[in-house]
C-alpha cells in the first residue's frame, strides 16, 4: 500500500501529469486518426504547465495550507520534547552534512534546535527512515548535524523507522506518552501532520516553518520553476489529506 501510494502521488504531480497528457496527445497526433483529440491534449498540457508554474497561482494553492497554523510562540507550560519530522536527504560523504539535507528538512531542524534551546530540559526528537535507495536514515543525518551544531547526543532521540507522517505520529507517541511537546514541520505539511497527531490524541504545540507562500508585489511574472515547486508542494499535501481521510487516518 505504501508503494502504491507513492506511485500514484508521483503520477499526479503537476509536471509528470502534464507531460503524460502531452505525450498522449503527441502519440494520437502522430500515430492515429484522432487528430482533434491529440491537439486538445497537447494544448491542455501547455496551458496546464503554464498555469501551474505561475507563482501567483501556486501561492493561491499553497497559502491556505500555510495559514492553518501561525508561527510558534514560546510556551508557558513545560515542554518535554521537540519533535522534528523528517524531510529528506541524499547521503554523499563528499559533501558537508548541511548540503546533504534537503532545504525543507534543514529548515525544520534549525527551527527545532531554536525551540529546544528556548526550553531547557527538553529533548530533541528527529524522525525519518532512509528511503529505498539510501543507506542512512534521514533521522540519523539530522541527529549528526544537530550534534555538530551543539546539541548534546544525550538530548537527541533518533526514530529511524517512520516511512510517512502516519508512522511518525504512531511511533512518536511511544516516546512522548502524554507529555507536552512541540511539533516542527513545514508550514504546508502542518495541517496534515496536526490532523494525524490529533488522531493519536497527542499533546502538542504546532511549530510550522519553511513558509513559502509569501506576498507577491506584482502579478506580472513569467511561469517558472519556483511556481512549479510550490504547486507541487501544495498538491502533494492536498492528495495526502484526501488519502488520509479515505484511509480513516484523520
Amino acid at each position: 500500500m505504501f508503494t502504491f501510494k507513492k506511485i500514484i502521488s508521483l503520477i499526479l504531480m503537476p509536471l509528470p501529469f502534464g507531460l503524460l497528457t502531452g505525450f498522449a496527445g503527441l502519440f494520437l497526433l502522430c500515430f492515429t486518426q484522432k487528430q482533434k483529440t491529440g491537439k486538445l491534449l497537447i494544448s491542455f498540457c501547455l496551458i496546464f504547465i503554464a498555469i501551474i508554474s505561475y507563482k501567483p497561482f501556486a501561492n493561491l494553492l499553497l497559502s491556505p495550507l500555510e495559514k492553518t497554523y501561525t508561527k510558534y510562540e514560546p510556551a508557558q507550560s513545560k515542554i518535554s520534547y521537540v519533535a522534528v519530522l523528517g524531510g529528506g536527504h541524499t547521503t554523499d560523504f563528499t559533501l558537508p552534512l548541511s548540503s546533504q539535507i534537503e532545504s525543507a528538512s534543514l529548515t525544520r531542524l534549525v527551527e527545532g534546535i531554536i525551540i529546544y534551546r528556548e526550553n531547557p530540559g527538553s529533548r530533541l526528537i528527529v524522525s525519518g527512515w532512509q528511503g529505498r535507495y539510501d543507506p542512512v536514515p534521514n533521522s540519523a543525518v539530522m541527529a549528526s548535524l544537530a550534534n555538530a551544531i551543539g546539541v548534546p547526543l544525550d538530548d537527541i532521540i533518533i526514530e529511524p523507522r517512520p516511512k510517512d507522517t502516519k508512522d511518525e505520529a504512531r511511533l512518536i507517541k511511544d516516546i512522548v506518552k502524554k507529555d507536552l511537546f512541540v511539533l516542527v514541520t513545514s508550514a504546508s505539511h502542518m495541517k496534515r501532520s496536526a490532523a494525524l497527531f490529533n488522531h493519536y490524541n497527542l499533546n502538542f504545540i504546532p511549530a510550522p516553518t519553511y513558509f513559502q507562500a509569501k506576498k507577491i508585489k506584482t502579478l506580472f511574472c513569467m511561469p517558472g520553476s519556483k511556481g512549479l515547486k510550490y504547486s507541487e508542494m501544495a498538491l502533494h499535501e492536498y492528495l495526502g489529506l484526501i488519502w488520509s481521510k479515505l484511509r480513516g487516518q484523520i
